[in-house]
């Protein structure tokens, strides 16, 4: 069995998703799977991904006839996962080389159950800008008033965390709702100081983005964390100036 397994939703990644694939089969560390759960793509990725698994036994394909967003997609791969560790990579971002050795070791050498580290974003083209992270623990109080985790920077060890699923009821913000679900369990999320990560923007769906991705966290504010209206809108005045400084630069 791997020992890592590496879950990726796609939806119409076509022009992203071989370099995402790529970027794990360059890892130094080789004990994974990756398991891509194609959303119900219309352009292609399917097809794509096939060509890679047919290559590389540890790449497998899961096809879903109807498009039912990225919590099912990622439920799909985690019920599929046969590795300890989950890490999340999705289909039009990147990991460099070191990340699953670097990040491993240091959950292992510190007993740490969930982990996140910094990253930087990318323009299609490939440009950098500047390293993003975020407070050396979060806990479920840190995350009512800023979420600097980012999905593929993540890895859990499910042998102390536990089974985990994000909440498909949910359209936006699903990520912030386990993560403010492991750290309810007591399972702090420990940053890795290391730079280990490409976060693709699109052009054109940033500004869109933001907002459903605001009324996503007030939605999971309010029913998954269950603060009161005061509460929850001190809140998301925390979370709208975190956001902000995030696009800056």
């Amino acid at each position: 069995m791997p020992l890592i397994s590496i879950i990726t939703p796609a939806y119409n990644a076509s022009r992203t998703i071989a370099d995402a694939i790529t970027s794990v089969q360059s890892q130094t560390f080789q004990d994974w799977e990756m398991i891509i759960v194609d959303d119900s793509s219309g352009d292609g990725t399917g097809a794509i991904v096939e060509r890679f698994a047919a290559d590389d036994r540890r790449i497998r394909l899961i096809r879903r006839a109807e498009n039912n967003g990225s919590a099912a997609a990622r439920n799909a791969g985690l019920k599929a996962a046969h590795g300890r560790y989950i890490a999340f990579l999705d289909a039009d971002d990147l990991w460099l080389p070191e990340k699953l050795v670097t990040q491993l070791a240091f959950m292992q050498d510190n007993i740490v159950a969930a982990s996140y580290h910094a990253y930087r974003r990318i323009t299609l083209n490939g440009k950098p800008g500047r390293l993003l992270r975020g407070p050396a623990r979060v806990t479920f109080d840190t995350l009512l008033h800023r979420n600097s985790v980012e999905t593929i920077t993540v890895m859990l060890d499910r042998d102390m965390v536990g089974p985990v699923q994000f909440d498909t009821t949910l359209s936006r913000r699903d990520d912030l709702a386990l993560w403010l679900n492991v750290t309810k369990a007591g399972h702090d999320i420990v940053l890795l100081d290391s730079d280990l990560a490409r976060d693709r923007i699109i052009p054109g769906r940033t500004l869109k983005n933001f907002f459903r991705s605001a009324m996503g966290t007030w939605r999971v504010y309010r029913d998954v964390a269950g603060l009161r209206i005061r509460q929850t809108f001190a809140a998301m005045f925390s979370y709208a100036f975190f956001a902000a400084i995030k696009r800056i630069g």
